[in-house]
């Protein structure tokens, strides 16, 4: 089930996305900066410095000396030395091996290599098979189908929602059209084209609508400016126009939400039909009510969920602020950056309440004169066994 930490996650990659635009562009404008990036074959760990050196973490580390083979690139299979600060402390280690897959760096000017960071596409693309794999095995077709409307929905997002921020469109207003759109591939690729897909969809964009007034009074009672964080600061320098960040920290929220309704509004819908193949006398209050009562169980048993997926996500984050001995907890709590969490938390957690009655009140009204046919009804029968 989508959860708050998935909100929270969707939100940060879409922020990261931005800024990965940004500093392409500031790559380009300063070319006589710029580095190349090669992919490496660590061959050998030649010395380790003892000494501790800094490493940005309390100065706690060791330097090593790696031989490394060029993989590609006009510099493939040429040897070089670099030298890597690693990290050892408390059982934190980050010291590149003999064997190891890593990128470096090359200044032209300079004509020196220098370390990058470990080389993890491998793994991502792994993972990324195995849960592709999974999802195809276990759902099938329609498992497909959604991955499809994800992949649609990404597109959206990439090629349209974050080229137009960036040449300075209003985030809200591209935001809208892009829920909108990705809205209709993810929910009717994966849910199929029918009356229960068109509630559901529906009662997420009115609760998303709902969600966008609450998040704008909140942002503006709490004097939110959508500066909080440093990737968003960072945002300001290299774009041609301006971004208004507190658009785009309400468009995150929005975006976020969308994905977590998925989940209830079509769960809603779906109640309702079945409530309603499984006793046709049953009229629209009588659908509502009873409905309303299982999604009262479903946002009951969310509490929890989200309250623990959110500590989970943010742990290293509140541990840092629990030990800030430099200023009082209300002051750390009144901190831009977490009021950000706790406003985009609160309203993501309020527009799944918002959605229950509203998908239960929608589905009814949409279910209680429907008369199934008999093959509906036996399609009904079949699925439930």
């Amino acid at each position: 089930m989508p959860n708050i930490y998935m909100l929270k996650k969707i939100f940060i990659i879409f922020i990261l996305l931005l800024s990965l635009v940004l500093a392409n562009t500031q790559a380009v404008a300063q070319e006589n900066v710029q580095a190349d990036y090669y992919q490496a074959r660590v061959v050998e760990i030649k010395d380790i410095e003892k000494e501790e050196v800094a490493t940005g973490l309390f100065f706690a580390g060791e330097s090593q000396e790696a031989k490394v083979k060029i993989l590609e690139g006009p510099k493939k299979n040429e040897e070089t030395v670099i030298e890597v600060n690693a990290l050892v402390r408390n059982g934190n280690e980050n010291k590149i091996e003999s064997g190891e897959k890593i990128i470096v760096g090359f200044f032209e000017e300079q004509n020196s290599f220098f370390y990058v960071d470990r080389y993890r596409i491998g793994p991502i693309i792994w993972i990324f098979v195995v849960f592709l794999v999974l999802v195809i095995v276990l759902t099938k077709r329609k498992g497909f189908l959604s991955i499809l409307g994800l992949m649609l929905s990404v597109a959206v997002v990439l090629l349209y929602l974050v080229p137009s921020i960036y040449n300075g469109a209003n985030p809200l207003i591209v935001t809208a059209i892009t829920i909108l759109t990705a809205g209709i591939f993810s929910f009717y690729l994966a849910h199929g084209f029918n009356r229960r897909t068109h509630v559901a969809l529906l009662s997420a964009y009115l609760t998303l609508i709902l969600a966008g007034i609450i998040a704008v009074i909140f942002t503006n009672w709490a004097k939110i400016s959508g500066g909080g964080t440093e990737e968003t600061q960072a945002l300001q320098f290299g774009a041609e126009q301006a971004i208004n960040l507190k658009s785009l920290y309400l468009a995150g929220i929005m975006i976020s939400a969308l994905g977590v309704l998925d989940d209830i509004t079509t769960a809603q819908s779906a109640v309702v039909e079945q409530l309603k193949k499984a006793n046709s006398k049953l009229n629209l209050k009588e659908l509502y009510t009873r409905s309303l009562e299982v999604g009262r169980e479903h946002i009951a048993s969310l509490v929890n969920t989200l309250a623990f997926a959110y500590v989970g996500s943010s742990l290293p984050l509140l541990l840092a602020f629990s030990y800030n001995n430099f200023q009082p907890w209300w002051l750390t709590l009144n901190t831009e950056i977490l009021t950000q969490e706790i406003v985009m938390i609160l309203v993501g957690s309020m527009a799944l309440v918002l959605s229950v009655p509203i998908s239960s009140f929608l589905a009814a009204k949409a279910f209680a004169s429907k008369e199934f046919t008999e093959q509906e009804l036996s399609q009904n029968h079949h699925h439930s066994h």
